[in-house]
């Protein structure tokens, strides 16, 4: 289910769930068409009850009279079904704990989140006869340069809960059904699902002769605001026989059957009903009714949740969690160390505990800059790597890796830490190349754009080419401490329709190093998870400092390099193939050398083919 305005859907998915104590697992995707800021985004838990407003009565009597399976208390109408919601608790989205905002290009977005709910949280999964329901759901919302935007509920199953079954204490009742007297002994009054109720029954006619026939039954009852539903679960009927007698009497709760709940907006309660068959020929049943309460446990067979799977209206959520998962251990990684190439075609190795540069495995220092610049204000041994166009983080120290929400690592403005309230961030583009084509066409006309802190698109002059040299490309930004990065677009010139945005870079301000200023080649990227046809490769010069620098200042110049952990991501599928395959052919016609290679079934730089 999903929420809309023009421009964007929010949609939950739930992938793990139905017993409370342990974790539910699901990803809020956030689709969009145009630049958007996000600053945080929760999880709203709810309990979603449903019942009756009654809207009109006849001059009926009051609670005598069901319409259609429901008893009233105001009589028979026109009725309507209402549903109500109380906020349970909110969850973070961990992608987007901070206050800061986050600049997000056009596409489709994925931010994974895990809660665990109280182990006690009583389940709610009563359905019954025309919309009655009392279950939990689920919805996100984002809030965005646009204002809130919203999901739409996503029922989110509770049918197991780790709490026990209280201890409770025993039940006798002695009753009087026209002149049958009935004695009726529990060992308890809390049963857990699955549980067998025995009840041990006493009958005696007081005129002598006969006793009457008896139903025995496990009831449960459905109130809301404006009335109730009653249903019988189980039964069991005592024979008339001529002396009295005792009778034992066994039920065993089916593992489907709805737990009970009790909340402001409705019950949902057990009895045992005992009626005399011969009094209760009409529709108004008159017996005795004996409270019980029934509980959900987790079961310690695995059999039984499977069993239940299959038959309750709730599922238990059990979907794969690849988008999870984050990617393996780099294999050509060693002790920390990670052998790279260089743009020249020489190789060095990089000790990512360190952040230093080796000319050789033996150890001797390089001249080369650590090139990972995203990486150098984490702790020693974790460095940021790519995963389709999401970062993750890879541990050399204890070599694994992990996603940013599973372990969340603090964003704050590198401006703020050194004291500084108004930053410059100075963008110089240079030139593109590889850029994407369209049916064998190279984009005839390109244009680079930055967005300022009021929301302003700031665009450079238009490029034409097989690969583009941009002019009037230089952009100075006053981002303040609050804005998280700065995205540089890419798009290609439309005479009569919308400009349309080819890829983008990124550059987070709260992992750059507060005063670098650098020069180096970029590779374009989509949204993760949006299967975009992006491609391409930016030379930019970007800056983070006090004070603006000019294109013509000192640089300091990231090699260009090729890494594991850093390869660009492009869809594996034959439309990609095929879209590189025809810049290739563009290509060689106009001379120019190819940036991609396909030879090996799918898209890599020409630098990787065989590294």
């Amino acid at each position: 289910m999903s929420n809309s305005n023009n421009t964007s859907v929010v949609t939950v998915t739930l992938q793990t769930g139905g017993i409370a104590g342990e974790i539910y697992c699901g990803y809020v995707t956030y689709q969009f068409q145009k630049p958007t800021f996000v600053r945080s985004g929760i999880i709203e838990l709810r309990l979603e009850t449903t019942g009756l407003k009654i809207n009109s009565t006849p001059n009926l009597i009051p609670g005598n009279l069901n319409v259609e399976g429901f008893t009233t208390r105001s009589g028979a109408g026109t009725y309507d079904v209402i549903s109500s919601y109380q906020l349970i608790g909110t969850f973070e989205v961990p992608g987007l704990l901070h206050s800061m905002s986050l600049e997000l290009p056009p596409g489709t977005y994925e931010f994974p989140f895990s809660f665990i709910l109280p182990h006690d949280l009583p389940p709610a999964s009563y359905f019954g006869p025309k919309g009655l329901r009392a279950r939990y759901v689920v919805d996100a919302i984002l809030y965005t340069s646009e204002g809130p935007v919203q999901s739409h509920y996503v029922s989110c199953p509770v049918i197991f809960n780790l709490g026990g079954v209280p201890l409770s204490l025993p039940k006798t009742v002695s009753l009087v059904l026209k002149t049958t007297h009935i004695t009726v002994s529990l060992p308890k009054q809390c049963f857990a699902l699955g549980e067998t109720i025995t009840l041990n029954c006493s009958i005696k006619n007081l005129a002598g002769g006969k006793n009457d026939e008896l139903l025995v039954e496990l009831i449960s009852y459905y109130s809301f605001f404006f009335g109730g539903f009653s249903n019988s679960i189980l039964s069991y009927c005592v024979k008339s026989i001529d002396e009295p007698f005792q009778q034992q009497i066994s039920f065993v709760i089916p593992m489907t059957t709805s737990p009970s709940f009790n909340n402001q907006s409705y019950s949902y309660s057990h009895y045992i009903r005992i009626t005399n068959k011969s009094v209760n020929t009409g529709g108004h049943v008159e017996g005795e009714y004996i409270p019980i309460t029934l509980f959900a446990p987790k079961p310690m067979s695995s059999q039984l949740i499977e069993e239940n799977q299959a038959s309750n209206v709730e599922k238990i959520l059990v979907s794969p969690l690849d988008n999870l998962k984050p990617p393996r251990f780099p294999e050509r990684c060693v002790n920390g160390f990670e052998k790279i190439r260089l743009e020249d075609g020489k190789i060095v190795y990089i000790d990512h505990v360190k952040r230093l540069v080796y000319e050789n495995e033996n150890g001797t220092p390089s001249q080369v800059p650590y090139p990972c610049y995203e990486s150098e204000l984490l702790p020693p041994g974790l460095t940021f790597g790519y995963y389709k166009n999401q970062r993750y983080v890879v541990d050399f120290c204890n070599k694994q890796t992990f996603f940013e929400f599973q372990r969340p690592i603090p964003c704050v403005s590198q401006a703020s830490i050194n004291d500084c309230s108004n930053p410059v961030v100075s963008i110089h583009v240079i030139e593109t190349i590889g850029m994407k084509t369209k049916k064998g066409k190279s984009p005839k006309t390109l244009l680079c754009a930055v967005i300022d802190n009021n929301g302003k698109l700031l665009k450079s002059k238009e490029s034409k080419g097989v690969d583009q040299t941009y002019s009037k490309s230089s952009f100075i930004l006053n981002p303040g401490i609050e804005r998280r990065n700065v995205v540089i677009y890419f798009f290609e010139k439309k005479a009569l329709k919308k400009d349309t945005i080819l890829g983008s870079v990124s550059f987070d301000l709260t992992k750059i190093k507060f005063g670098s200023h650098f020069d180096g080649w970029f590779d374009l990227k989509g949204s993760p998870f949006g299967n975009e046809y992006v491609c391409g490769r930016a030379h930019i010069l970007f800056g983070y400092d006090r004070s603006e620098h000019n294109i013509n200042d000192q640089w300091t110049h990231l090699n260009d390099f090729c890494s594991e952990i850093l390869a660009p991501y492009y869809p594996n599928d034959d439309a990609m193939k095929k879209m590189i395959d025809q810049q290739n052919e563009l290509r060689s016609k106009k001379g120019v050398s190819p940036i991609y290679d396909t030879s090996k079934g799918c898209v890599i730089p020409i630098k990787y083919a065989d590294f």
